[in-house]
């Protein structure tokens, strides 16, 4: 080899370029911003700062009680609610994967007239964030901060009882663009469902087509962990719930519509479903990309909704809440899997082989292994590269492609009447 040192001897060379495979990144992953009584259990500043506008992982409710305290003591907060709404969706008894919480509240600073810790003091500004003059993000910016502390980004952003305020609104979705993720936003308790449709319109306040923006409407009644009895809560926590224990116990492709939620006993505002009918408010409020709820004789409530605000603006394969988290998490594989390979040799070898992981990773998603896509395709994209290109500039040129599982979202079954059924029964003959 050109440049290679003189050596009398023998001598072993590794060449280990490659070992590494493509694989799924974490995606049952959510981050829950709210606020939390952290001076029921840290009595110093220093210790609660260790609490305040940093990512803290949960995973089981014994993680969030030594985190946060007991839910049963924390009436006005936002946080144990939430956690506790996540924690009662495991109906398998297998997790409800990973709840990075940030707690924006600050005793020592968040303050009554009285001096006494008041979580309503906490205002937009500390929800949406910022950088501190040591550049350590707050607010929402701490989502940012996940992949280089712990390896992953957060797929659903949630912070409940303040999705409210537009601001915060705004901050997560360009969080969820950022991070791809899903931003999940209620609609204010007290609306009507006429209201609900109105916001989506022209001028109001949910006037959004993102497919990284779900709507949730109404508000739902659900085991209160202070009272033990039933509280109107945001919908978005259970939602994010049902949606994160999905994904953690089948995969991305699941969609998080017609999934039971066992601690919902109601709903603010009745929403009336009739299977077949084109009446039902499920339908008035799907079609316009707001997520709700059905009630079925005897299995309790569900959520309904399986489309983005995107929808019905966009209609295609990722606007579908499955179909952009699959491209999400099939992305996110592709380019964690390329990183190393970044700055190395343009070597006949190595792009091949590139070529050929990626390729053997996407068909391990479709019919027979995962089933997230029906199809896949991956090339190095020999039209599109020039030898200008790779050697002067470095540049190399893949492509996929790929179709998602679609989901059986309406189910029509035509009906008819064959009188050969009749004739067949009673032995007719046929006229000449």
């Amino acid at each position: 080899m050109a440049g290679e040192n003189y050596h009398h001897g023998p001598e072993i060379v590794e060449s280990f370029v490659g070992s590494q495979s493509v694989v799924d990144v974490k995606a049952a992953t959510c981050f829950l911003e709210g606020t939390a009584p952290i001076q029921n259990l840290y009595d110093t500043p220093e210790k609660r700062a260790a609490f305040i506008n940093q990512p803290i992982i949960i995973r089981t409710p014994a993680d969030a009680v030594a985190a946060f305290g007991p839910a049963s003591v924390a009436a006005g907060y936002s946080i144990p609610e939430a956690l506790q709404a996540f924690f009662n969706k495991d109906q398998a008894g297998k997790g409800v994967g990973t709840i990075v919480v940030n707690n924006v509240f600050d005793p020592d600073r968040h303050i009554n007239a009285q001096g006494k810790p008041d979580p309503t003091q906490v205002t937009a500004a500390d929800l949406v964030g910022d950088y501190d003059a040591a550049g350590r993000p707050t607010g929402m910016n701490v989502a940012y901060s996940c992949f280089n502390k712990f390896g992953f980004f957060p797929r659903r952003i949630i912070a409940p009882r303040f999705t409210g305020l537009l601001g915060l609104r705004q901050k997560m979705l360009t969080v969820a663009n950022d991070v791809k993720g899903h931003a999940i936003y209620d609609l204010p308790p007290g609306m009507k469902k006429q209201d609900a449709l109105t916001a989506r319109g022209v001028g109001g306040d949910f006037n959004v087509a993102s497919e990284r923006a779900v709507l949730c409407y109404p508000q739902v009644l659900a085991l209160d962990p202070v009272t033990g009895g039933q509280s109107l809560q945001p919908y978005s926590q259970h939602f994010a719930g049902v949606w994160n224990t999905a994904v953690s116990q089948i995969g991305p492709n699941r969609s998080p519509s017609n999934l039971s939620m066992p601690d919902v006993s109601g709903t603010e505002t009745d929403i009336f479903f009739m299977p077949g009918s084109y009446a039902s408010d499920t339908d008035m409020l799907n079609e316009v990309g707001i997520a709700t709820t059905m009630t079925y004789y005897g299995a309790g409530i569900n959520t309904w909704g399986a489309s983005s605000a995107a929808w019905p603006t966009v209609k295609n394969q990722t606007a579908w809440l499955h179909g952009r988290a699959v491209c999400d998490v099939i992305e996110d594989a592709i380019l964690f899997y390329a990183m190393p390979y970044i700055d190395q040799m343009a070597s006949p070898s190595i792009v091949d082989m590139v070529e050929e992981r990626v390729r053997a990773y996407l068909h391990t998603k479709e019919p027979g292994g995962d089933s997230w896509l029906y199809g896949s395709n991956f090339t190095f994209d020999r039209t599109r590269n020039t030898a200008e290109q790779i050697a002067n500039e470095g540049r190399v040129y893949y492509s996929y492609s790929f179709a998602i599982m679609g989901i059986m979202h309406r189910i029509t079954i035509e009906a008819s009447i064959d009188l050969t059924f009749v004739s067949t029964a009673l032995g007719l003959v046929a006229a000449a």
